[in-house]
């Protein structure tokens, strides 16, 4: 059940019928629904709320008409209400009421922000209970305004002999008493003072016309307003004034004129946004205020609010009638102004010796009073610069600049900072703003033009104004980088594309490989294409922007590197293997140095003789093996769809637009692996042993050296067919060869004439060949030493390295300096050498073959060290 809102109620309900409203023309309003409401529990918990709350002895009492209607219109509302169709067309009825609110709301705001408060309930009141004011803030809302109350803004009386002034200026053809004091050399502005008036007057009655007399009479009334503290005031009540009759407009034209003057406003100590300033104006002249006090109160209270202490003092003196507390309000102003004129008179004597304490004066005695002495005593404090600027090109399109703070503190401390190009910045107007007014240390300059040399000046502020000496960086210079650099290679040439800078008047390119270094001469300004290039080499090209300085000198940007090469020929792998893990195919192979991997099942089609074909032709060599469930750069896991049979894979190395044939292999899946296979190295023979799947009578076993036998049909592996009898009889022991001896072995099985072959198991064996060497002096006193490996009967030489490093017997060919390289093939040789200073003492020897199945032994180690 909801509640019954009774204080909204009587407002909006009783309240309105009291003054005349019909109830019947919103009976959303009397039950408090919404106006798009159509569930009927909804309908019936509101209605039921508010007949139960109309029982009330408060509301009775106090509204006995209004709630006898209500209660005796109850069961028409109910019908009206609980009825689809007749509550859409109450609906549609109260929605035309609420469009004509809009549409009047939207004549009275003409194009504001809103209306203030006082407005709104001024309306309602208006509309005899037609309209409440929460109906009025949603027609608000809904044409874009809101209920808003304005900022208080001082409206300065009209001053002293303002018609003789707006005559005198009309005489002059000056638009108004702003542009005269800002315009006029000598005056300063808001801070002119009586010598600068009296400057002006000296030219001025030099001439005797028309003109002259009018602005001697302009002169003098400025004299007057700067010695009573009065000219700010003045210039306040003319901008007020003239935004004021603007009002008798739409909303945006009152905006567009405060937007125009709100430098003037800013300087005159009116603070606000433009939106903010225009509706207070909007409203003080729209909308009439109430319970606001005698003239003068209101003109004491908005002279205090704009700390215009002289004026406020003035209409208080000249008041009659001051109650007991205005006479004290009276002295207190009085002592108040003769302590800030006291304290301005001390910071003006101060600004010589010490400006910061002046300044500090100047800001404490602002917070209290508005005068024009301040202004101009803060012109003349200017703080310190600040120190080491810095100025940064980052990227070749941007400047960063960096500072130290300035050592001044008084007041609000704050920073500008000029570009100019080809000369130093002497003040914050000559040159390009970068920043206006920011209190941090750095900021960045992020459209710096290219090909210049540019100049920063970075001024402390204080206060936003009075700027510091400049505190000078640079020159820079912006030579920004071509963008969107690309490379797109093909088989015979390789092309680029980018975006050159619209200052650039040309792009120099630079190709490098290890062939030597070469200039593209045709590169144009957005691209090129080299066809002097050689499939599978990498180049590295250098692309520069190129800029004319106004000397008409050249420069080039730092440069873009970017690496490429045409399209290259993949190499297929070396080894394929094939081997069943259960229902899985186990697959894995070579690493390629190029391109991925691919392994097709062929079926019966035949493999292409070419080595090397495109990668559009693999679709008729196979499709690509199924069922795959891992895969590694390596090797892959499989489960194929079918129920068993053979399957012949074909490894292919695919890269870019070609792809290499590799190995094939041919796997029955209904054949297991032996498992366990081990080879024993004994003597000169190898132990082969491994476990039997219990359904195998017979394996192929492969021995090949120095590389994995790549199938059943490896025409370079030695072949032998091993029964399960033979090996369970006498074993399995095979001559080994020196170097690493790999055995593969995959059980058979024969139907109809033809085997096939199952997984093929694989395990390796190393026999290492032992060559003696020796190291000895050539004579008794020499410094140089002979080495002395093999003998005449000895096996071929590989080739090898001698090694020393200080201290410390090397472990490896990479442990010290190389002092032989030999290449071997002869079972013996003799090498003459020196081990020089450079590697320090005792210097330690050691021969490394390269071949690892071959161990060089030492005759005697004691040799092997050098003192």
């Amino acid at each position: 059940m909801p509640t019954f809102d009774e204080a909204r109620f009587v407002e909006e309900v009783l309240t309105s019928i009291k003054a005349g409203w019909d109830p019947t023309s919103n009976l959303f309003r009397v039950y408090q629904l919404a106006p798009l409401v159509s569930d009927a529990a909804t309908i019936e918990a509101a209605m039921t709320t508010v007949l139960n709350g109309l029982g009330t002895q408060r509301l009775q009492r106090g509204f006995a008409g209004p709630v006898g209607r209500l209660k005796a219109g109850h069961a028409r509302a109910r019908e009206i209400l609980g009825n689809d169709q007749a509550r859409r067309q109450h609906a549609e009825a109260v929605r035309a009421t609420a469009e004509q609110l809009e549409a009047t709301l939207a004549d009275r705001v003409a194009g504001g922000p809103g209306l203030p408060p006082a407005a709104v309930t001024a309306m309602a009141a208006e509309s005899g209970g037609n309209h409440t004011r929460a109906e009025i803030r949603e027609s608000l809302k809904a044409i874009g305004a809101a209920e808003r109350e304005p900022q208080e803004i001082a409206d300065p009386v009209t001053p002293r002999q303002w018609p003789q002034v707006v005559t005198s200026l009309s005489q002059l053809g000056q638009a108004s008493l702003w542009d005269y004091v800002q315009k006029t050399t000598p005056l300063k502005g808001v801070a002119t003072d009586e010598g600068a008036i009296n400057s002006r007057l000296g030219e001025v009655r030099k001439r005797r016309d028309a003109a002259s007399t009018a602005e001697a009479s302009l002169l003098e009334i400025l004299r007057s307003y700067v010695r009573s503290t009065a000219l700010v005031d003045a210039l306040r009540y003319e901008v007020i004034q003239g935004l004021g009759a603007q009002a008798a407009y739409r909303f945006p034209v009152l905006r567009a004129a405060t937007e125009s003057a709100l430098p003037r406003l800013k300087q005159l100590g009116i603070e606000g946004g433009v939106d903010e300033i225009a509706y207070a104006v909007w409203c003080r002249r729209r909308f009439s205020a109430t319970g606001v006090g005698t003239a003068w109160r209101v003109e004491y209270r908005e002279a205090r609010a704009a700390h215009n202490l002289r004026r406020a003092l003035s209409v208080l003196g000249s008041a009659d009638k001051r109650t007991p507390d205005e006479e004290k309000m009276l002295k207190e102003l009085r002592d108040t102004v003769q302590r800030l004129d006291e304290r301005i008179d001390e910071a003006s004597e101060l600004e010589d010796s010490q400006v910061e304490r002046a300044a500090e004066l100047y800001l404490q005695v602002r917070s209290e009073l508005v005068d024009p002495r301040i202004d101009a005593g803060l012109s003349r404090c200017l703080p310190a610069p600040p120190r080491s600027v810095t100025a940064t090109a980052d990227g070749g399109t941007v400047v960063t600049l960096a500072w130290q703070p300035t050592s001044s503190r008084a007041g609000r401390i704050s920073y500008a900072v000029v570009r100019s190009a080809g000369r130093r910045p002497t003040g914050p107007a000559d040159g390009v703003t970068i920043a206006a007014d920011i209190t941090t240390l750095a900021v960045v300059d992020e459209h710096p033009p290219a090909a210049q040399h540019l100049h920063y000046a970075v001024f402390a502020l204080r206060e936003g104004a009075a700027g510091s000496v400049p505190a000078h960086a640079g020159p820079v210079l912006i030579v920004p980088e071509v963008s969107g650099l690309q490379l797109i290679p093909s088989s015979d040439s390789i092309r680029a594309r980018w975006n050159t800078p619209p200052q650039a008047i040309d792009v120099e390119v630079i190709r490098r490989s290890d062939t030597g270094t070469t200039r593209i001469a045709d590169a144009r300004l957005d691209g090129f294409v080299d066809i002097a290039v050689r499939a599978g080499q990498v180049y590295d090209y250098l692309v520069r922007a190129s800029y004319r300085l106004p000397d008409g000198s050249v420069v080039h940007s730092s440069g873009l590197t970017v690496r490429g090469r045409t399209q290259q020929v993949p190499t297929a792998v070396s080894r394929l293997d094939v081997s069943m893990e259960g229902e899985d195919v186990v697959v894995e192979w070579s690493s390629p140095e190029l391109g991925e991997v691919e392994i097709r099942e062929i079926g019966n089609r035949s493999i292409p003789e070419a080595r090397v074909v495109p990668t559009a032709a693999l679709s008729q060599i196979g499709a690509a093996l199924s069922g795959v469930t891992l895969r590694t750069r390596t090797g892959l896991r499989s489960r194929p769809s079918g129920n068993g049979g053979s399957l012949h894979l074909l490894a292919v190395t695919v890269l870019g637009d070609l792809a290499a044939i590799g190995p094939s292999q041919v796997i029955d899946r209904h054949l297991r692996p032996v498992r366990n296979l081990e080879a024993e190295l004994r003597g000169g023979n190898v132990q082969l042993t491994w476990e039997w799947p219990p359904e195998a009578t017979e394996v192929a076993m492969l021995h090949r050296l120095g590389s994995r036998p790549t199938g059943a049909d490896d025409q370079l592996a030695k072949s032998y067919r091993i029964s399960r009898a033979t090996y369970d009889a006498l074993g399995v022991r095979l001559d080994a060869d020196a170097g690493v001896n790999y055995f593969g072995v995959c059980t058979t099985s024969s139907l109809r004439g033809e085997t096939s072959f199952g997984p093929l198991t694989v395990t390796s064996v190393t026999r290492h060949t032992e060559i003696a060497y020796r190291v000895g002096h050539t004579g008794l006193l020499s410094r140089k030493l002979v080495l002395a490996v093999g003998s005449p009967e000895g096996p071929p030489l590989p080739r090898m390295q001698l090694v020393a490093n200080a201290r410390v017997r090397p472990r490896t060919a990479l442990q010290g300096e190389i002092l032989l390289e030999i290449d071997g093939g002869e079972s013996e040789t003799r090498q003459i050498f020196v081990v020089p200073k450079s590697v320090g003492r005792p210097a330690h020897l050691r021969l490394f073959a390269t071949d690892p199945s071959i161990i060089l032994r030492p005759e005697r180690p004691d040799q092997l060290i050098v003192d």
